[in-house]
């Protein structure tokens, strides 16, 4: 009798478990499907902005300072993950194509006492109430981090970063992301980095995302 009681007792377990794994995939694709309308929605406006821009500067007779090439002595790579892990190989396939680009510069690390982290620990705390660590720099090349992952991973095989930003969740603001660009656009100008690359998943559909390593800055590539 006291078999069938526990068995009884795990099916319904089982049942229960079944009930809330069903409710965690409705959510989940809910979530899902607003992140790609959102995703694709964004995605015109994006290209059809550098479109616009490469026609007006192929008409200016002087190039603005972003766009100037000049001899790179120090790279920047952006690298964009997600803050949280069980997301399949989201974030394994950009960490790999970093690696791979960093393999192929062969550098060596020095240290920089200009190097700050950002952590963004609730998406309504102002800019200038982030927490910010020291942390270092590579010769060669530099790395910024954008989400948890990139910046633990690196951080665990001794690889030094820059800055890291995290905590911006699914959607985010001008006012948010405009912090990484600012840093960006400042340690161009202020000659910290010569060029500027970006590391990122590119949805495609929702079985198939591709990691993209792109030229931003000087060239402007679409």
């Amino acid at each position: 009798m006291s078999s069938i009681k526990s068995i009884k007792q795990r099916i319904k377990s089982v049942k229960s478990t079944s009930q809330i794994t069903k409710a965690m995939e409705v959510v989940s694709a809910t979530k899902m499907r607003k992140s790609q309308e959102f995703a694709l929605r964004a995605r015109p406006y994006a290209v059809a902005s550098l479109e616009m821009i490469q026609n007006l500067l192929a008409r200016v007779p002087e190039l603005p300072p972003l766009l100037q090439t000049r001899e790179v002595k120090n790279s920047l790579l952006l690298v964009i993950t997600s803050d949280k892990g069980l997301a399949g190989a989201f974030n394994a396939n950009v960490i790999r194509k970093v690696e791979q680009w960093i393999e192929n510069r062969h550098v060596i690390a020095r240290v920089s006492p200009k190097a700050i982290s950002y952590s963004l620990p609730s998406k309504k705390i102002a800019a200038s109430r982030l927490v910010r660590t020291r942390n270092d720099q590579i010769g060669g090349f530099t790395l910024i981090t954008v989400g948890k992952k990139a910046k633990e991973y690196f951080e665990r095989r001794g690889i030094p970063i820059e800055k890291s930003f995290s905590g911006y969740g699914d959607y985010s603001s001008l006012e948010e992301t405009s912090l990484v660009a600012e840093t960006i656009l400042k340690g161009f100008l202020e000659g910290q980095w010569d060029e500027v690359e970006t590391v990122y998943t590119n949805f495609r559909t929702t079985l198939l995302q591709e990691s993209v390593l792109k030229k931003i800055l000087p060239e402007l590539r679409i």
